[in-house]
């Protein structure tokens, strides 16, 4: 079993949600069958939206890569971000560290059925990066993304999760997720990890592919597939 290294706080209670999704999802009888998991929960990382946006990159680069660099010398041997907007940043993190870092866009991008089209649920900053687009794009299928409007209010949705205030978002993500599915999308990406704590309240209009559920599941997979 491998040690599971977490690079939490974006945000924090995301974060406590995929903790949760691993324990559960981990196969145990007993305490010593759970993943030792160690985490950094610095909810200091800077705005990762706002980094990609205005360009400056480096300062959110540096606090990640500080972040792993600190859970491998706590025993980490794979990491995880349960955080899609941080995802736009993997390449320059796994530049810095010797161990696994998963991909939650390509664990997504798996986890999704053989369809067309694909409508994405997520941040500003995950939209403009491109990830799923072109991850999408190499397998064949379509990435559609909602109007700049509803686009705008997912975010304020986004922020009003963050700040704990669930039913606000509510409405915003119901528009734009029947957005997506009129203009021809067959199944629903929550690719941002605070929309995925809102789907225990939500019905979607459409299949839906949770992405802080796929990393979980992924977590797991990966922390009980070798021996530590």
């Amino acid at each position: 079993m491998k040690v599971l290294g977490v690079l939490g706080g974006m945000g924090p209670e995301a974060t406590v949600a995929f903790l949760a999704k691993v324990v559960e999802k981990t196969p145990a009888r007993k305490d010593q069958d759970h993943i030792h998991i160690v985490m950094d929960m610095d909810p200091s990382v800077p705005d990762r939206t706002e980094a990609i946006l205005s360009g400056r990159r480096g300062e959110v680069v540096e606090v990640l890569c500080r972040m792993a660099r600190r859970l491998v010398e706590l025993g980490a041997e794979v990491l995880a971000i349960p955080c899609n907007t941080a995802h736009a940043f993997l390449e320059d993190l796994r530049r810095e560290v010797p161990v696994r870092v998963l991909d939650m866009v390509e664990e997504v991008v798996r986890a999704v059925p053989e369809v067309g089209r694909v409508g994405l649920l997520a941040t500003t900053g995950t939209v403009r990066s491109g990830l799923y687009r072109k991850a999408f794009f190499e397998v064949g299928m379509e990435t559609l993304e909602p109007s700049p409007s509803h686009q705008e209010a997912l975010m304020g949705a986004v922020r009003a999760v963050k700040a704990g205030r669930h039913e606000e978002a509510l409405g915003p993500l119901e528009e734009a997720a029947r957005e997506l599915r009129d203009a021809g999308a067959e199944v629903l990406v929550v690719g941002c990890t605070e929309l995925s704590l809102l789907l225990s309240r939500w019905e979607p209009p459409l299949p839906c592919v949770d992405s802080l559920d796929v990393l979980a599941e992924a977590s797991v997979r990966e922390a009980l597939g070798g021996s530590s």
